[in-house]
């Protein structure tokens, strides 16, 4: 998380100087940013992936039958 803050230091920050945007950097608060961080790595061909208009159906018929047995 560090390192990435810093390498943007500019647009983050508002300067370039590696030593003035560690100096700016909160540590603490870049480790609590990434304890909670959730990153997910998808390959291009999962990025398009898109449901089957069938399965979209069975699901919505599912969310249907069990929303009538609450």
């Amino acid at each position: 998380m560090e390192s990435a803050v810093l390498q943007h230091s500019s647009r983050v920050f508002g300067t370039s100087d590696p030593e003035e945007a560690r100096k700016l950097l909160d540590s603490e608060l870049a480790q609590s940013v990434a304890a909670r961080l959730w990153l997910i790595v998808l390959s291009d061909k999962q990025e398009t992936l898109l449901p089957l208009k069938d399965w979209a159906a069975i699901v919505a018929a599912e969310l249907t039958r069990r929303e009538g047995s609450w």
